[in-house]
């Protein structure tokens, strides 16, 4: 048997039941406990992890052990390997063994933590790298942790420069006004007016919108909708129809944080522009409204040529009481439109009679019986049978 196969047969009978099984297991992973042996454990590592949480024996000799064993010199390459590791076990794991090892030795290895895919041994590392204040290479190591796309390794790059002379400090809380995360832009925003209580965050992202691109202006927009206006949403209409989608999203959402109970009619015109991210945001800003938004219009807009449009105005439609939505679902279900007729059939099919206590009026009933009767309406027997009972009309009769 290959040395890591039966290696990790052992591993798994180190936590036997029966005590001279777990006993020849022990003795056989002792004996692997060396250098010749180390890439064999590489794989395990993960599997390592998970037997250290075992309760029902004391395996803390077989975890004390490998981590000994990469913390040798000559086992270096393979604590290297362990830390780049795909493998998301054997990549915490081995960051953890090299966080055990002598405090000259760990740099390295901190380094190689922070371009882990894992944001979790990246999120270990920017620990450790804003706790070692005397990190050595520490300002290169901030920088990178301050372009991470894991957030919570921004801020934490951003706590630690806390503590950094005044400019530097500045300068990076200035930075992280732009950060596309709100929770970001938002300490950054509290740390710079302790500093100075006449900061005018608002005055800051107006001054950026005519300079930044891509993300940097929708970071801009989105502070604009934090911290300014009402009278600032007319200026940000603009950039709702920007090429770059998350220019376009982040200028919605400003605008609905700034005006948005006065901008109804404009969401439902956004609804039907060619950008889907705008239109995104347009049908959820619209959706706490649903009761009072002109159904006429959308069912306008459930044909319109945009496949987004469509499906959002449809989406729309739905969110009403249940015995007026359902005409629109059986009229999506007849759609051609494949993507369409599936959120109708989705909706169809989930109808829970008992959710709504009272009945259709007279005309509801009517309007879904002519659908149901229709030549277009094609829906297979169970589905028939669950609008039929939900809106309290005789089944079908079938014919012989």
């Amino acid at each position: 048997m290959r040395e890591p196969r039966s290696l990790a047969y052992l591993l798994l009978r180190v936590n036997d039941w029966v005590e001279q099984v777990e006993a020849a297991a022990n003795k056989g992973v002792w004996r692997r406990l060396r250098p010749e042996h180390v890439r064999d454990w590489l794989p395990l590592l993960g599997m390592l992890a998970k037997l250290r949480d075992r309760s029902r024996m004391d395996h803390s000799w077989l975890i004390g052990g490998v981590e000994e064993l990469f913390r040798l010199p000559e086992c270096r390459d393979a604590l290297r390997e362990a830390v780049r590791s795909a493998d998301r076990g054997a990549a915490r794991m081995g960051f953890a063994i090299a966080m055990g090892a002598e405090v000259s030795d760990r740099c390295e290895f901190v380094e190689l933590a922070l371009q882990s895919f894992d944001p979790v041994v990246r999120m270990s590392a920017a620990s450790c790298v804003k706790e070692w204040t005397m990190c050595p290479n520490r300002a290169t190591l901030l920088t990178r942790m301050g372009h991470d796309p894991f957030m919570p390794i921004r801020r934490q790059a951003l706590y630690a420069m806390l503590d950094s002379p005044k400019p530097d400090r500045t300068k990076w809380l200035v930075r992280s006004l732009l950060d596309f995360h709100h929770s970001m832009r938002h300490a950054a925003r509290v740390y710079l007016r302790e500093e100075d209580t006449g900061f005018d965050a608002r005055a800051v992202y107006f001054d950026t919108l005519s300079g930044a691109e891509g993300r940097s202006l929708a970071s801009a927009i989105a502070g604009l909708g934090e911290t300014g206006a009402k009278s600032d949403a007319e200026m940000l209409l603009a950039f709702a129809g920007h090429r770059r989608a998350c220019v376009a999203a982040a200028a919605v959402r400003a605008i609905v944080a700034l005006d948005g109970d006065q901008r109804v009619e404009w969401l439902i015109q956004t609804l039907s522009e060619a950008s889907p991210a705008a239109a995104r945001e347009a049908a959820v800003a619209l959706e706490p409204h649903v009761g009072g938004l002109p159904v006429e219009r959308l069912k306008t807009l459930v044909t319109s040529e945009f496949p987004h449009t469509r499906r959002l105005a449809l989406r729309l439609l739905l969110r009403r009481h249940p015995f007026d939505a359902i005409t629109d679902a059986l009229r999506g279900a007849m759609s051609e439109d494949t993507a369409l007729a599936g959120m109708a059939l989705e909706y169809i099919d989930g109808l829970k009679r008992r959710e709504v206590r009272n009945g259709p009026t007279q005309g509801q009933s009517e309007s879904v019986r002519v659908l149901l009767e229709s030549e277009r309406c094609g829906l297979e027997d169970r589905l028939d049978a669950r609008v039929r009972e939900f809106i309290r009309l005789p089944r079908r009769v079938k014919s012989s």
